[in-house]
C-alpha cells in the first residue's frame, strides 16, 4: 500500500507540472483530459492491490500441500494437534 501512496504522491507532483505546462499552451481540452486522468489515479482504492486472484499462489511447499487437502483432512489434523496440545499442558513429560 505504501508503494501505491508513493505513486499517488508522484502523480500529484507530475499533475501540477503538467497543469502548468498545459496552462501555458492554453489548451483547455488537454487540461480537462489531464484532470480526468488525475481524478482516476487519486480515486483508486489502494486495497484493490489485494484483490482476489492476485495472491492465490502458494508461497511455501507446506502451503501448497495444505491447499490440496480436503477440508475434512484439515479439520482432523487440527483436532489432533489440539488434542496433543491439551495433553502436553496436563502432563508435559510426554506419553
Amino acid at each position: 500500500m505504501q508503494e501505491d501512496y508513493e505513486y499517488k504522491t508522484a502523480s500529484a507532483l507530475a499533475y501540477q507540472s503538467y497543469k502548468e505546462e498545459i496552462g501555458a499552451l492554453g489548451n483547455d481540452a488537454l487540461l480537462e483530459k489531464l484532470a480526468d486522468i488525475a481524478i482516476s489515479n487519486f480515486g483508486e482504492n489502494p486495497v484493490r492491490l489485494y484483490g482476489k486472484g492476485q495472491h492465490d499462489e502458494a508461497v511455501t511447499p507446506i502451503q501448497a500441500a495444505i491447499d490440496e487437502l480436503p477440508p475434512e483432512k484439515i479439520a482432523a489434523v487440527l483436532a489432533a494437534i489440539g488434542e496433543r496440545s491439551i495433553k502436553s499442558k496436563i502432563w508435559p513429560f510426554g506419553s
